[in-house]
């Protein structure tokens, strides 16, 4: 569950659980939600409705995400390419 105080900008939460092909729940808003949808690596909800993330919860066990997402989302975010981006 990735929604959290001031949970707007990007998480290296997201990096682990895609590295231990963890499912995520996020906000629906911001770059957290464009990272989780754009890669399918799990589901959003809205951050500021309990209901909402209570229903996420329940729903996340449903949810299938393919082992290739987490690899595809890993590779290109992991720390490894964050340094190389620096120093190219």
């Amino acid at each position: 569950l990735l929604i959290y105080k001031n949970f707007f900008g990007s998480s290296g939460l997201l990096g682990r659980a895609a590295l231990h092909t963890i499912k995520v729940i996020g906000p629906n808003v911001g770059l957290l939600k464009e990272l989780i949808t754009d890669n399918d690596i799990g589901i959003t909800c809205d951050p500021e409705n309990i209901e909402t993330i209570a229903e996420s919860l329940k729903n996340i066990y449903d949810i299938k995400v393919p082992h290739y997402s987490f690899q595809k989302f890993y590779l290109k975010y992991s720390p490894e390419m964050f340094l190389k981006t620096l120093l190219s």
